[in-house]
């Protein structure tokens, strides 16, 4: 299979970088079984819903605030229920299996897995939210059971000021019954009547953000390259900035898989190392690109939790990417938020991304060190003598014993 590439002058001059550049375009390509498809296909969904299950999270919660609000004095936070990852983990699966019984062809993994697929499945998906009842009731009950379970303060004043706005409805005055409590089958009606209100605002909710996300893909097919700022000053409603977010997210995975994926077979492949990684994101520019610090974390997390870098040889401190290296210091489960507001690093995306590029690591190096696997040694050899302190003739030596190599390979006949 032929791959055509362009690459401008200054790459003949920067041999190191554009052999370590070539090595991340062509693992767009190559390492069918390494890529883990149905693993990447998984992880994907179970990412988009985990988004989404954070959106609707937020948006219900000011929703109920602002139904009740004129019962209350104070507002409560924007962001009152952060949930941790690992958590919304097991809701994002649960509704990946409902959403694998609606198509099993294709949320499943066996199909639909190709990277030119799965923008499509993921785009999809808060559209069949709003269409199938079955998949959009299991997200109103994963959120509600994931309210209820959280014990926090946030989350049982958002329960409280629903259940006060249910009471206001039925002119209870906002739950003042005076001395006398509710007897059991009263509290009984008033907590069901809650639970359908509940119900309603999600279901409202649900059809609203997949409206969104439908208008803002069909007017944009390059949508990750709007940031949030940018869309939500498209916008103009009160909550299009969640919108944007969700928006800019899903846009994101199928990119950040498959970069990531590039990125941590070009360094396993040439034995790079943190440097040579910063070099090859920047090329030459004075300022890492957007997508350039959450891939950097993930593919840095992975080899180091993979035992294949090591945190005490990473030197971030005077590179341009000294905010990512502060950040490895950081779990991606415990400190979500602070990865989220310091960072601007997605903790649903970054959790999923580790996952997925620490089973492909482990494929990657065995597969580099399976016997009869003399290339990789050599294409190896040849990064390490691209150096300033390399010679010309030494150079040429190398890259003479890899083509004659790589020409007798293919005189020779199959095997049997």
């Amino acid at each position: 299979e032929w791959i055509f590439m362009n690459m401008d002058e200054s790459s003949f001059y920067t041999l190191r970088l554009t052999t370590e550049n070539l090595a991340h375009e062509v693992s767009h390509f190559v390492g069918e079984k390494l890529r883990n498809r149905e693993l990447r296909k998984e992880c994907m969904i179970k990412c988009g819903f985990q988004i989404l299950l954070n959106a609707l999270i937020i948006l219900f919660t000011r929703r109920v605030d602002r139904l009740a609000g004129s019962l209350c004095k104070d507002p409560l936070l924007p962001n009152t229920l952060l949930l941790r990852v690992d958590k919304l983990d097991q809701a994002a699966k649960a509704l990946w299996v409902q959403a694998k019984n609606i198509d099993p062809d294709w949320y499943g993994c066996e199909k639909s897995h190709y990277s030119w697929h799965m923008e499509s499945v993921i785009w999809q998906i808060p559209q069949d939210m709003r269409d199938h009842p079955a998949l959009g009731h299991e997200m109103i009950q994963q959120i509600m059971e994931l309210v209820r379970e959280t014990d926090s303060p946030e989350s049982q004043l958002l329960l409280a000021r629903l259940r006060q706005y249910v009471e206001w409805k039925l002119g209870l005055d906002g739950g003042n019954h005076g001395e006398q409590a509710l007897d059991d089958d009263a509290d009984s009606t008033l907590n069901a009547l809650v639970a359908n209100e509940a119900e309603d605002i999600l279901t409202d909710t649900i059809d609203s953000l997949a409206d969104g996300v439908q208008a803002f893909y069909e007017a944009s097919q390059s949508i990750r390259e709007i940031d949030s700022q940018e869309a939500e000053e498209k916008g103009g409603g009160e909550d299009d900035d969640v919108l944007a977010t969700v928006c800019q997210e899903l846009g994101y995975l199928c990119y950040m898989f498959r970069e990531t994926f590039a990125d941590l077979q070009a360094i396993i492949l040439l034995n790079m190392n943190w440097e040579d990684y910063c070099n090859l994101l920047l090329q030459g520019s004075e300022t890492p690109g957007k997508d350039h610090p959450p891939r950097m974390f993930a593919v840095t997390k992975t080899l180091i939790d993979c035992g294949i870098w090591r945190r005490e040889n990473i030197d971030y401190q005077d590179t341009k990417f000294a905010n990512v290296g502060e950040a490895l210091s950081l779990d991606p489960v415990d400190n979500a938020d602070r990865l989220a507001g310091m960072h601007r690093i997605s903790p649903p995306l970054t959790f999923y991304l580790i996952t997925y590029l620490s089973a492909c690591a482990q494929g990657i190096r065995n597969s580099f060190n399976e016997p009869g696997k003399e290339v990789v040694q050599e294409l190896r050899d040849i990064h390490a003598v691209l150096s300033d302190h390399t010679s010309f003739l030494d150079l040429q030596k190398n890259i003479l014993k890899l083509t004659d190599g790589y020409r007798m390979s293919l005189l020779e006949a199959p095997g049997p």
